[in-house]
């Protein structure tokens, strides 16, 4: 994973006028293919012209501790235009695009990165804000982050949650052509659900270069986007389908071969709704057989009662006994 702090400094006017950025490699990273990383990374980032501006900044390579880091202060206003250097969410320097960076730069000399987020390793606990390290700094202590408010730990379990969703759909869909990766993932999406936060274990993980890693996650992305096509097709041929009875069985078909695709693309929500554990008995249809003529006539009788009320509100009554003619019911 990339390793990637930002402090922001203020002048004695009050005015933010440099940023700091620490940018770590892990641990037994060569310190010379990280040091060329680590200043390879500030030239892309401010020194190419592609974000806007140009801004001088400082670097101090450190390779006397565990993390082999170097220490960018950057001068925020621009070189050329004279805009203010702003990292954030919304602009074109966003933090992720800060991470994504560290990756290429590292990948070129032989560092093997992901830009992960917290939540996706599993990190419930919040950032520290930078006002919190200025405070912190000025008064000699250790930063302290913030706690959760009961609303931002919700959010915060909810979208580790649907992270460990996105792991494990990965891992089947890979299953067949890199079992042991598949493996990982799954092992990812266990750490983070039991509430553990995901560690690099360098020594321990299977090797794989960045362009091996690139190329396994665009198959995965490719084999997800091509189910998901074949289901828009084949919905649109279901509905041409003029008959409202068969309408409504192929439209079953369809739910069920969503259900299956669903657990290998757990961020689609709309397929989530089709893998349902166990429907509720109200919402399942009745099959009988028909050497049973006693329990034939009860069908009989409510298929009629049915496609009365069916009528009443306005459906087709056919397609409405067609949806309910067999034990699992269509939720589609």
């Amino acid at each position: 994973m990339s390793f990637l702090s930002v402090h922001h400094f203020n002048s004695s006017s009050g005015i933010c006028r440099t940023s700091h950025f620490v940018v770590s490699f892990p641990q037994g990273t060569d310190p010379d293919a990280a040091e060329r990383a680590g200043r390879a990374w500030a030239a892309v980032l401010f020194d190419s012209g592609a974000y806007g501006d140009r801004w001088d900044y400082y670097t101090a390579f450190h390779k006397d501790t565990a993390y082999p880091h170097i220490h960018v202060v950057v001068g925020r206003r621009g070189l050329d235009e004279g805009q203010w250097l702003r990292v954030s969410s919304r602009g074109e320097l966003t933090f992720d695009r800060l991470r994504e960076v560290q990756v290429a730069v590292a990948a070129r000399e032989g560092i093997a990165l992901t830009g992960t987020t917290r939540l996706s390793r599993g990190v419930h606990d919040r950032p520290v804000p930078d006002a919190e390290y200025r405070r912190a700094r000025t008064e000699g202590r250790e930063a302290v982050a913030p706690a959760h408010t009961k609303a931002s730990a919700i959010a915060t379990a909810a979208e580790i949650l649907d992270y460990a969703r996105d792991y494990q759909g990965a891992a089947m869909s890979i299953a067949g052509q890199a079992p042991e990766f598949a493996g990982r993932l799954e092992v990812a999406a266990a750490t983070i659900l039991a509430g553990q936060e995901l560690v690099a274990e360098r020594a321990a993980a299977p090797r794989l270069t960045p362009e091996e890693a690139t190329r396994m996650v665009e198959t995965i992305e490719q084999l997800q986007a091509e189910v998901r096509q074949n289901f828009v097709e084949l919905e649109a041929d279901v509905r041409s389908v003029e008959n409202p009875a068969k309408r409504a069985e192929f439209l079953r078909e369809l739910a069920g071969l969503k259900a299956e695709a669903a657990p290998f693309i757990r961020d689609d929500a709309g397929l989530q709704g089709y893998q349902a554990e166990a429907l509720h008995a109200d919402y399942r249809g009745v099959a009988v057989s028909a050497e049973n003529t006693r329990a034939a006539a009860i069908k009989a009788d409510a298929d009629r009662e049915v496609a009365r009320l069916a009528e009443r509100f306005g459906l087709q009554p056919e397609a409405t006994l067609a949806r309910f003619a067999a034990e699992t019911v269509s939720v589609g």
